[in-house]
């Protein structure tokens, strides 16, 4: 990689950390399909003790206004695909423009699963593909497991296995859902023409996921773009090369951080966070821990399942940012459309006072995009 770290611009811990929180909250945000083009990806998460994880990362990001129910009827399209599902390391939702980046992973697959698709799964996927292929508007799993044994609790099914690695592969795309349940159906009836056939180059491809990844995130290292979009150290540095990223030398790091040439890191701008929110864990900001971590100097601990005797902090723990900083966190349980908050635990350095008025703000614009109350200790 030929980027010049002699000419590393120098940040202050504050000034990296308001760049990475400007780079997450934008003004312009006005739907979950703004927030998802601006995030990149939206990681998934069945646990709903407070809203599912997607939604959580959303209302964050957006006015109190903005109804939670409302997030999915945007950010999954029944006609032509505006996201699609794939995994990383996790289940995670994408804006449909990044679908031509992942051909090489869906490669990658096809490629390393390419005797198991020959054999164990070869008729399986026959009976998937024409089940998906018959159904005008896709299938669900309970589709294509019709008449087929099904797995148990704790197990996936032969259909089911063909499903998702067909859904990995890309011979099969989940760009919409029904309720909860995806649906899954033939790339060429949902993926826009011009993206369907898009091949970009290695380059190419590389240097659009670190220009994407560097949008969300603000300013990374290169262990934070590798966990990003599960990519190799060999793809990032020619990624961030490609993408003409700069160095930066930022204090407390301990090594290098990069960026888009665009934005001028020497005057970041106050946080254009507005007031105070509660951030989900799986939210961008806290989902990569160690980045969390030497960003805000925040840890977080994920307890739901943790027996309840040894949690610290409790069963749905989330972190209450004000402004550009992670003052403390709460214990969150939905009940009905309310939203109850069992404990509250400021920062060390935080007065209680002032933390409270923060979590109090933060729970209230949560409520009210549940459709309810906040309700205190």
């Amino acid at each position: 990689m030929s980027i010049d770290s002699s000419r590393a611009a120098g940040l202050s811990a504050a000034e990296s950390r308001r760049a990475v929180v400007n780079a997450h909250f934008t003004p312009e945000a006005g739907d979950a399909l703004d927030v998802l083009r601006n995030e990149r990806l939206l990681q998934l998460d069945g646990i709903s003790r407070v809203d599912k994880a997607h939604r959580l990362t959303c209302g964050a990001r957006l006015p109190a206004r903005r109804r939670a129910q409302e997030y999915d009827d945007v950010l999954w399209s029944g006609g032509e695909a505006v996201s699609f599902e794939t995994f990383t390391d996790v289940a995670c939702l994408f804006p449909i423009e990044d679908w031509p980046l992942f051909e090489r992973s869906r490669q990658w697959f096809r490629d390393r699963h390419a005797e198991e698709f020959a054999d164990d799964l070869a008729g399986p996927r026959r009976e998937v593909l024409r089940i998906a292929a018959e159904a005008t508007d896709g299938a669900t799993i309970g589709d294509l497991e019709a008449g087929a044994e099904r797995g148990g609790n704790w197990s996936w099914s032969a259909r089911q296995r063909a499903a998702e690695f067909m859904l990995w592969s890309g011979e099969l795309v989940c760009t919409h859902r029904r309720g909860i349940k995806r649906v899954f159906d033939l790339p060429e009836r949902r993926v826009p023409t011009h993206l369907l056939e898009a091949r970009p180059s290695y380059d190419d491809a590389c240097a659009g996921l670190i220009a994407a990844a560097l949008r969300a995130l603000g300013i990374a290292t290169i262990a934070d773009l590798r966990r990003h979009y599960r990519l190799t150290a060999d793809e990032v540095r020619d990624g961030l090369e490609a993408a003409g990223a700069v160095v930066l030398d930022i204090e407390g790091w301990g090594e290098p951080g990069y960026a888009l040439p665009d934005p001028d890191l020497s005057e970041v701008p106050v946080t254009q966070a507005r007031g105070s929110r509660l951030i989900g864990p799986f939210d961008n900001l806290l989902r990569n821990r160690r980045r969390a971590a030497r960003v805000f100097g925040y840890e977080y601990l994920f307890e739901a399942y943790v027996p309840a005797a040894k949690r610290v902090y409790g069963a749905y723990v989330m972190s209450v940012l004000d402004g550009d900083r992670f003052v403390g966190r709460v214990d969150a349980q939905r009940e009905g459309r309310d939203l109850r908050l069992h404990g509250l635990y400021p920062e060390h350095g935080v007065t209680n006072r002032s933390f409270r008025a923060a979590a109090r703000r933060a729970g209230t614009h949560l409520a009210r995009q549940l459709g309810g109350d906040l309700v205190l200790p």
